[in-house]
């Protein structure tokens, strides 16, 4: 059976990669960079690309649904000799930011 011209396998296929796109948009894990100055974590600060500025409130980070885009953002911010700014793993689940693992 056809629809509008496209053969059921075609269909299949676009299926199978919607589903997909589906369930990883509705995946809650999500990355943002953090700095830890003082090596204090009441005293993190996170960073936020649109301002090119450092927040203390989780919220106003800027999120990466790809940990590479924010492997590659910290690379820059890092140049090779800050080691107190890394990668936090937060999850988005019921639209409140929190941190699951932190990645050094």
């Amino acid at each position: 059976m056809t629809f509008h011209g496209f053969a059921e396998e075609e269909l299949k296929k676009v299926r199978k990669d919607l589903d997909k796109s589906v369930k990883d948009l509705e995946d809650p894990i999500r990355y943002i960079i953090v700095s830890d100055f003082l090596s204090d974590r009441k005293r993190q600060h996170y960073f936020n690309v649109s301002t090119e500025t450092w927040c203390n409130e989780i919220d106003t980070a800027t999120i990466f649904k790809r940990k590479k885009y924010a492997l590659a953002i910290l690379k820059a911010l890092n140049k090779g000799k800050n080691k107190s700014n890394f990668i936090a793993k937060i999850t988005t689940k019921n639209k409140k930011r929190r941190v699951v693992k932190y990645l050094r």
